[in-house]
């Protein structure tokens, strides 16, 4: 792993996200890269939706629909960083068609907080937004009046104030 704990890849030659383990125990991540770095991030299922959200809405407003082109699976095996994203934030250059998407550290560590500017194309963000939507929806379903994730064994709804068994 690098010394360093900024990281900023300008252009993002690939941007990959995916999950490891079964549902229901599954951990997210997104590989970022070009040929100077590497960087893997982890964060939770409900982050990945809120970041490919974010990506559809930014692209709504702007009234934009960019051919996705989307990275191959993981691929990396030696990463120059990976941490666990805490804050995310993201930024639109209409001249540049680009997307900066900027992720943090929870926790920092001995070298601060680790940092990760990540500057992609309209269509390679466009196709990070389809590649999450599908890593999303593999997982387990969700209930309709609680929104949390249902076991196959069925899920008890805190909703239903525990009364009502959703299978």
């Amino acid at each position: 792993m690098s010394k360093q704990s900024r990281f900023i890849i300008d252009p993002t030659t690939r941007i990959y996200a995916g999950s490891e383990g079964q549902p229901g125990r599954r951990t997210f991540f997104l590989e970022a890269s070009n040929d100077e770095y590497a960087v893997k991030l982890w964060f939770d299922k409900e982050t990945m939706r809120s970041i490919y959200e974010a990506i559809d809405k930014a692209f709504h407003e702007a009234d934009l629909t960019p051919k996705p082109e989307e990275s191959p699976g993981s691929q990396i095996s030696s990463f120059d960083a990976e941490f666990r994203s805490g804050r995310i934030s993201m930024t639109q250059d209409e001249q540049r068609k680009t997307f900066t998407l900027m992720f943090s550290d929870a926790e920092g560590g001995e070298r601060g907080p680790y940092r990760l500017r990540s500057v992609a194309s309209y269509e390679k963000v466009a196709g990070l937004s389809e590649q999450m939507r599908r890593v999303y929806a593999a997982g387990r379903p969700t209930c309709p009046l609680c929104t949390g994730p249902m076991d196959p064994s069925g899920h008890i709804c805190p909703r239903a104030n525990g009364h009502r068994r959703i299978e």
